[in-house]
């Protein structure tokens, strides 16, 4: 005999049971992700790369599903082969599972696995860095182009600036037929919408060095600018790494009375702003060295006369020159009987220069073109301000263009009394 089920049990049965099996069947009916499904995802994810770079091929290095966490965590390295973005990526993905299914939670990169961004191209670094850099602009407009194959280029990664950043060292060492010139620059790109975008070029440091000296033809037309009468080209001293180099000459000027050498110094600048002349000088900066003189003064000189204050009788036979290891001294044999009175003294002073015979003497400069030449005399001078004076002393100016320009003075006391040549 059957039994009725009360309206209790009736209910339980038809109505709360399904129900429990539906809450008790929940959490093992949702599938997790499959890998089709994760990819996907992965691709679609404002987080990836590009959302315009499609995903070639894949691997999963581990996946860790917990069910009773509600969490799945894909460990994975996916690839692209872009012409100019060819990718390896590795990823955390992060999947928590809801009452509407497994949803992706979170992804991070997975720094233990492969992570590499090829691609950007050998050209764009070239054109981002010619357009960054001013003085390349500035000196192809003027002159052409720099050569473009002179590169050294160093990839970093940057992950504290960008995911997919990358930071390019690259190193430039070119030359044309005027100037060698060298930079480093720190180049920063990152990808948007697929595409390398630079975001900065730092010039770490920049410099040029010329590339050909200025032919000795251009250098003598600024010595023919110069007060000399004739030259000759020595040497040229480089400093191109200062953009700069010294152009040494001989030179002779002329004087009635004999000659003056000197080395001549021409400092250059080399500069690729001034479009005229790559090599420039300043007429200021020429300097002169002393290096020795050539006396037309031998024979015999001499002066008679006398005045209200002085009475005079110079003779001076000069001889043979030489040089000595002082540039500015020369070794001079002469000869002299000459005397001169102060008659404004009551003849106190007289002053005298007499040589038995030819005596050893010198020749000292004392400026451009002017020199002094003193011999012992074999009489003291007497006198309030002539006496002890024993050297006889001669004032040489050699003059300028012309020999009324050039002479020979007394100048040992007294007077100073210009003397004729015999």
């Amino acid at each position: 005999m059957k039994t009725a089920l009360k309206k209790w049990e009736k209910y339980l049965l038809y109505c709360v049971m399904p129900l429990v099996l539906i809450l008790l069947t929940a959490g093992c009916s949702t599938p997790i992700k499959s890998e089709q499904d994760i990819i996907a995802d992965l691709q679609t994810s404002e987080l990836f790369i590009s959302g315009t770079v499609e995903i070639c091929n894949y691997e999963i290095i581990k996946r860790q599903t917990s069910i009773d966490d509600k969490e799945d965590i894909v460990y994975l390295t996916v690839y692209t082969n872009e012409p100019e973005l060819t990718c390896e990526l590795s990823y955390i993905m992060q999947y928590i599972l809801y009452n509407d299914g497994w949803i992706l939670e979170n992804i991070e990169r997975y720094y233990d696995g492969p992570w590499s961004i090829e691609g950007l191209s050998r050209a764009k670094i070239v054109e981002d860095i010619w357009s960054a850099d001013t003085f390349i602009k500035d000196y192809e407009a003027r002159y052409g182009p720099l050569p473009t194959d002179n590169w050294s280029i160093t990839e970093e990664l940057y992950g504290d600036y960008s995911m997919y950043g990358k930071g390019i060292h690259v190193v430039y060492d070119g030359s044309d037929s005027r100037i060698n010139y060298y930079a480093e620059y720190y180049i920063e790109y990152v990808i948007s919408e697929g595409q390398w975008m630079c975001m900065s070029v730092w010039t770490d440091t920049s410099y040029y060095e010329p590339n050909f000296s200025p032919s000795v033809e251009a250098t003598d037309k600024i010595m023919d600018t110069l007060p000399y009468e004739s030259y000759e080209y020595l040497w040229t001293e480089e400093d191109w790494a200062n953009c700069a180099q010294t152009v040494h000459y001989s030179a002779t000027r002329q004087y009635a009375l004999g000659a003056e050498t000197y080395e001549v110094s021409i400092p250059l600048h080399f500069s690729v702003n001034d479009e005229s002349s790559m090599w420039t000088y300043n007429d200021r900066l020429i300097k002169e060295i002393f290096q020795t003189a050539q006396f037309d003064i031998q024979g015999a000189w001499s002066a008679r006369g006398e005045s209200y204050n002085d009475e005079y009788d110079i003779y001076l036979e000069v001889g043979e020159i030489a040089a000595t290891d002082d540039s500015d001294v020369f070794s001079v044999k002469a000869m002299s009987d000459s005397i001169y009175k102060d008659i404004a003294f009551i003849e106190l002073n007289r002053y005298y220069c007499i040589t038995d015979s030819y005596v050893d003497g010198t020749i000292s400069r004392e400026g451009e073109g002017r020199y002094t030449l003193e011999v012992e005399s074999v009489l003291e001078g007497e006198g309030v301000n002539g006496k002890g004076q024993k050297t006889g002393v001669f004032s040489i100016v050699l003059g300028g263009s012309t020999q009324e320009d050039g002479g020979l003075w007394w100048a040992g006391g007294g007077g100073t009394i210009k003397l004729s040549r015999q």
